[in-house]
Order: C-alpha cells, then sequence, then structure tokens
C-alpha cells in the first residue's frame, strides 16, 4: 500500500491523507519503499525525515518581514524538535511567547539549549549557545525601546537594521546548528522543508499588516501636518 510521512512529526499515512494523523499536519514527504508491509503505521519520528531549512531562507524573508519571520522559525523548528525529544511541546504558544517580556528570554533559552544538546550528541558544534542567544535578543528588546523615542527618520532605519541582524543572525547560527545534526543524523535522507501553505498564509498576513500599518502613519502625519 502507497504511504507518505508527515514532514513534521514523520507519522506513516496513508497516500490519500490530507492531513497527517497523529499532528494534523499538511506536509508529507514520500515514505521509502523499505518501509512497505513489514512497518504499517509505523511512526518513524523524523527518521531520515528531517527537515532541513535553509540559512539563506531565513535571511530572504526576515529581510521581507522586518523579522517577524523568527515567529514562523520558532514555531517550525520546535514543531521538529519535538519528534526528536520525545517530549510535548506546544509550537505555537512557544513562538507567542517571543512577545512576552523577559519570559520569552527563557523560552529562547530552552529552544537553543535543546538544539545545543542534540548538536552534542552528535559531535556537531553549536555555533548559538543559549547564552549568545539570549544576549542577541535582549539587545533586540532594548533597541526596540530605544527606538520608539526617535523621531529622526535617519535614526529609526540604522536601529531597525541593527534590530534585523541581531535577530537574524540568532536564527541563522541557530538553524546552521539544526542543518548540521540533522545531516549528521540522517545523511543524505535529510531533505529539505518545504515552502507549504502554512508559512505562505504566515508571509501574506506579516505583509498585509506591514502595508496596513504603513497607509496608517502615513495617513496620521498628513492630518498633523
Amino acid at each position: 500500500m502507497d504511504e507518505k510521512v508527515c514532514a513534521v512529526c514523520a507519522q506513516v499515512n496513508p497516500a490519500d491523507a490530507n492531513f497527517c494523523t497523529n499532528c494534523r499536519g499538511q506536509t508529507f514527504v514520500q515514505a521509502p519503499t523499505e518501509l512497505g508491509e513489514n512497518d504499517p503505521g509505523r511512526p518513524l519520528l523524523a527518521e531520515g525525515y528531517a527537515l532541513q531549512i535553509s540559512t539563506a531562507r531565513i535571511i530572504v524573508l526576515s529581510i521581507v518581514t522586518s523579522g517577524v519571520y523568527v515567529l514562523y522559525w520558532l514555531y517550525k523548528t520546535w514543531q521538529q524538535l519535538q519528534s526528536e525529544t520525545k517530549d510535548l511541546h506546544y509550537p505555537f504558544w512557544h513562538a507567542a511567547t517571543m512577545f512576552v517580556p523577559v519570559y520569552g528570554l527563557f523560552r529562547i533559552h530552552r529552544h537553543l539549549s535543546v538544539i545545543q544538546e542534540l548538536a552534542q550528541r552528535r559531535g556537531v558544534e553549536s555555533l548559538m549557545t543559549p547564552a549568545l542567544g539570549v544576549t542577541l535578543m535582549a539587545l533586540y528588546w532594548v533597541i526596540v525601546l530605544v527606538s520608539g523615542n526617535q523621531v529622526d527618520f535617519r535614526s529609526m532605519i540604522v536601529l531597525g537594521l541593527i534590530r534585523l541582524a541581531l535577530i537574524t543572525t540568532m536564527m541563522v547560527r541557530a538553524q546552521r546548528t539544526l542543518n548540521a545534526y540533522w545531516t549528521s543524523l540522517h545523511e543524505s535522507r535529510a531533505v529539505r522543508f518545504p515552502l507549504g501553505m502554512g508559512e505562505i498564509r504566515f508571509l501574506l498576513i506579516v505583509l498585509a499588516a506591514q502595508v496596513t500599518l504603513t497607509l496608517v502613519m502615513g495617513s496620521l502625519s498628513g492630518s498633523a501636518t
């Protein structure tokens, strides 16, 4: 019987399934032929299906979304880590805590700690330690607070670029570590994470919000003059 594997949790599903029977995900990869009839419905727990995210993709989408892409990155990588750690994770709430003062830093520390622990098991160098990641994010929020008091356009642009560099650096270095871990674990069977409808919807929502905010700010500025 033809089967396909969930790209999120690696559960084996029927070929005609629209949603994963385990996590309700909608992204699948083809099951290998060696599964066959000997292992019906066996969850693979990401073995051979740990999906990599290219750093170029992170950089481009971070620029396009002014850094907001970090929310989707936290959500998606936390989903992938769940199948490796065997722990119960809450990807949506984990990503949402990014905006909770102080507590968000603890969640970033936990996220990077899990990546570092997995990397160490495989002898992979960790390019983003939890302490460094928390430092970068703390600087990010300090600059956010400073930016709120700026009225000079040039200063706002410079501070915005610094914020983007801080948050993108954290994601890129952590993802490089994670990609190296997937490669060491699964070698050539590791595949790239495809651009799914969930990610596309997220990007469209962020872009729409950015355009709306720009129009509102422009309208308010025009009214003030």
